[in-house]
C-alpha cells in the first residue's frame, strides 16, 4: 500500500490498513506472476493520484488517495485495479480514494477497518473482474452494464469455487433465484454496486454487500472462494464466522446503515504483459 502524494495517515488509520493487508494476505496465499520491468507515466489509478513509475512488480500495489469527493454522506470511496496481468487478468496495479468529509464519521462508528478491507478486495478483482475474460456473472442489473437486458435481473455469480461454498454454509435452502445472489436493488443501489457486490437482501450483514452495518461485517468463506474462481491460490480458513439464514429470502432493504454505494472503480484498465508491454482493455 503507498500513499499519493500528500497523504498522511493517523495512527489510526496506517493501524486500519495493516490489519487489512494482514487480513488479505492471510486469505490469499499464492503467489502471482512478477513483471520483469514497466514505466508508466504519472497521472491516476482508479481515482488516486499516482507518479511515474519505473520499476519491476512484485504481487500488487495499491495507492491510497483521501480527497473531497461529494460532501458529508455521499459516496464513502471508490476503489479498483487499473492494471492486471495479461491472460489472467489479476491486479497489478490499484487505487483506492476515501472522501475526507467522511473519514472522521467512518472512524468514529468503527468501520474503517472493514471499509478499507472491502475496498481493497475490489482492486483484487472482487465484482471489478467478474465478467470478460472470466465470465463468471450472468444477468447483469445495472442499466448501465453493456450486458444488461431488461427483464433478466436475478444477478448471480457462477464460479464453481464460490457455488460450492455457498452450498457448504447453508445455500442449499435458499430459495429466492440463481446463485450465487449478486445485488440486483436499483431502488436502493446504483451504478457502482450493482453487478459487483453480494446482495444486501440475501447476505446482510457479510462484508462484501454494498451496504457497511453497524458492528460486525465478517469475511466469510464464500468471499475468499470466489478469489479462487478468479484465478487466486486461496486458505478458506482465513474466513471470520458468518452463520446466516437462507431458509427464507429477506425482504427488500429498508434502510442502509452505511452505504457504500458507487464505489467500484468502472473506469480505464489495462493489461500488462511479463515484459512490461502495456495495453488497453477497458
Amino acid at each position: 500500500i503507498r500513499q499519493s502524494e500528500g497523504v498522511t495517515l493517523s495512527a489510526g488509520q496506517q493501524a486500519a490498513v495493516d490489519a487489512a493487508v494482514t487480513l488479505l494476505e492471510s486469505a490469499i496465499t499464492g503467489d502471482v506472476g512478477d513483471i520483469g520491468s514497466f514505466t508508466r507515466s504519472a497521472g491516476t489509478c482508479a481515482g488516486a493520484t499516482t507518479p511515474a513509475l519505473d520499476e519491476s512488480l512484485d504481487d500488487v500495489i495499491i495507492y491510497l488517495e483521501f480527497v473531497p469527493i461529494d460532501g458529508a454522506g455521499g459516496t464513502l470511496g471508490s476503489a479498483g485495479p487499473c492494471l492486471v496481468r495479461s491472460g489472467t487478468a489479476l491486479s497489478a496495479l490499484g487505487g483506492m480514494r476515501f472522501d475526507t468529509d467522511d473519514l472522521d464519521a467512518i472512524e468514529a462508528l468503527g468501520l474503517l477497518d472493514d471499509i478499507i478491507v472491502h475496498e481493497m478486495m475490489h482492486v483484487l478483482g472482487f465484482g471489478t473482474f467478474w465478467e470478460s475474460p472470466v465470465d463468471l456473472l450472468e444477468q447483469q442489473s445495472d442499466p448501465a452494464n453493456p450486458e444488461h437486458v431488461p427483464g433478466m435481473t436475478d444477478t448471480h455469480f457462477t464460479g464453481a469455487a464460490a457455488l460450492a461454498e455457498f452450498a457448504a454454509i447453508g445455500g442449499g435452502s435458499y430459495t429466492g433465484g440463481n446463485i450465487v445472489p449478486v445485488e440486483n436493488d436499483t431502488a436502493n443501489f446504483g451504478t457502482g454496486s450493482l453487478d459487483g457486490h453480494w446482495r444486501e437482501s440475501v447476505f446482510d450483514d457479510e462484508l462484501m454487500t454494498p451496504a457497511a452495518n453497524l458492528g460486525s461485517n465478517p469475511m466469510s468463506s464464500l468471499t475468499i472462494a470466489s478469489f479462487s474462481d478468479l484465478g487466486y491460490t486461496v486458505d478458506l480458513g482465513a474466513a471470520e464466522s458468518y452463520s446466516p439464514t437462507f431458509s427464507i429470502v429477506l425482504g427488500p432493504v429498508s434502510q442502509v446503515e452505511v452505504d457504500l454505494s458507487g464505489d467500484m472503480w468502472r473506469g480505464r484498465i489495462d493489461a500488462i504483459d511479463p515484459d512490461g508491454t502495456i495495453r488497453r482493455i477497458r
